[in-house]
């Protein structure tokens, strides 16, 4: 190129120089305006001669509130700091600078920020000095380090296995509970895929949990690994997928908890609870055979009463023999009952009850006496149902035995309910008193007798029996006897 060409050359340059020149200090304040951390330009006294918008912006103040301020003075004194203030001073005249001079603020009307400062000098063209100071808000990536640190802290200390995977499954991440939970170290898991914790017989489910996930599923399920030693471990699986920013996925996040023990617990329960069904069945099966015998020999005693009756000469002695059985026959009836119940230990009174009156009137023959009865479905424990079947079978025998002479007819009426007015409304049943009569329009009492002055086994096995029942014992003799035996259902504990 010749001299005269490049003379020519820089000549056409010239303009756009002086352009670009001219157009610096635009460009320069448009680049500080546009840039994300703060920016204060102080004069040599210290005062803020310019500040961009991002200053604005990140301390919520206005131009009017910073320009031509000491820097200390801004925010209410926010920036006088008497650190900050030794290193701004010395800038200029010892032609310093600093950077990343940490300062922890707490702005009004935002809260806490930390900051970062970086100060240098400048020159300009007519050789004022100032000074650049460029203020960095670190508060969210410090915040975001102290919680990177505390799910390190945690991932280190969780009890829990905690394996992080990337998305085709391969381990990347191992804590130490992994460690003690299946025995392969750190260096040995990571790059390992995730099926070497899988059983073959698993595979096919860990490819269904990896497929699930893909998809933006988590997954929760209990399931078995097995650990490096070969050892099988029952665990819950529970796993989530990790995206990034744009919802691409970047990885899995999988927790193992251990439940062998309580599966092993579990397990051992159950088997201890078969046991116990099984002693059941057999304690049910033991006390129903109970029953039946009971049953059988007081009957087979009720037969031996009845055969030793037939051999007596005295009358007295064959209506003793006679009475003793039926009371004998009252007993096996319970037992009976109690025989063909699934509980065993509680009987239906009301059901024994409407079943031993028509058994008792059949067995007197007496066609021209009715029988009515009205009973609740009361249940009973059978320490309380024999003494009151015993009552039961003396009242009704008394009626229909000395009520009605020479074929008398008539009506025996038995009765057995809650007094439902002997508990506040709500209250249930159970605690209520219950009311046994039995009543006939028989003859009655002979005239000038009280029912009180009558001695007779029939009245004092009544008496003896509402005694051990608490029962209270009333008898009424107006047009024929009615007996009412009313007690609690429930024996009170003193």
């Amino acid at each position: 190129m010749s001299h005269q060409t490049k003379q020519a050359r820089d000549s056409d340059d010239l303009p756009s120089l002086r352009s670009l020149i001219e157009e610096a200090p635009l460009l320069a304040e448009a680049v500080v305006d546009t840039v994300r951390e703060s920016v204060l330009l102080l004069d040599g006294g210290l005062r803020v001669i310019l500040a961009n918008r991002s200053f604005y912006i990140t301390f919520g103040v206005e131009p009017s509130e910073t320009l031509d301020r000491l820097v200390y003075e801004l925010g209410d004194g926010l920036w006088n700091i008497p650190e900050l203030r030794n290193l701004l001073e010395r800038i200029l005249p010892h032609n310093s600078s600093f950077r990343d001079f940490e300062v922890p603020l707490t702005v009004p009307g935002i809260g806490r920020k930390v900051t970062l400062l970086n100060a240098r000098k400048l020159r300009r063209r007519d050789q004022t000095e100032l000074i650049l100071l460029t203020i960095d808000d670190i508060t969210a990536v410090r915040h975001r380090n102290e919680g990177d640190r505390y799910t390190a802290v945690m991932f280190r200390s969780s009890g829990e296995a905690l394996i992080g995977l990337s998305a085709d499954g391969i381990i990347r991440s191992w804590n130490p509970a992994a460690e003690r939970l299946y025995g392969f170290s750190v260096e040995e898991a990571v790059g390992c895929p995730i099926s070497i914790l899988v059983p073959p017989e698993f595979q096919a489910e860990q490819e269904d949990f990896l497929h699930r996930l893909r998809e933006g599923n988590s997954v929760t399920a209990e399931t078995v690994r097995v650990a490096k030693n070969g050892r099988r471990v029952m665990v819950i699986v529970t796993a989530a997928p990790v995206f990034d920013d744009a919802r691409r996925l970047i990885g899995i996040s999988a927790a193992h908890t251990d439940i062998s023990e309580r599966k092993e617990m579990e397990e051992s329960l159950r088997d201890r609870e078969q046991e116990l069904a099984q002693l059941v069945r057999e304690k049910e099966v033991l006390v129903q055979e109970v029953h039946h015998r009971v049953k059988n020999n007081l009957q087979t005693i009720a037969s031996l009463l009845s055969i030793h009756s037939g051999y007596m000469d005295s009358q007295p002695a064959v209506t003793a023999l006679s009475e003793a059985g039926m009371r004998v026959q009252a007993i096996a009836r319970l037992h009976e009952k109690l025989y063909a119940t699934q509980s065993l230990a509680d009987i239906n009174f009301g059901d024994y009850l409407r079943a031993v009156s028509q058994d008792l009137k059949n067995l007197h023959g007496c066609p021209e006496i009715t029988l009515s009865v009205v009973c609740d479905d009361i249940v009973m424990d059978m320490e309380r149902a024999t003494p009151l079947g015993l009552l039961a079978n003396e009242l009704i025998v008394n009626s229909l035995k000395h009520g009605f002479p020479k074929g008398r007819a008539g009506h025996v009426g038995v009765s057995f309910e809650y007094v439902r007015d002997s508990v506040p409304e709500g209250e249930p049943l159970d605690n209520s008193l219950v009311s046994l009569r039995v009543e006939d329009n028989g003859v009655g009492v002979p005239s000038g007798q009280k029912i009180d002055e009558l001695r007779s086994m029939g009245l004092e096995l009544v008496r003896l029996l509402s005694h051990q029942l608490d029962a209270t014992c009333e008898f009424q003799t107006v047009e024929g006897v009615k007996c009412i035996i009313t007690f609690p259902l429930r024996r009170r504990v003193s």
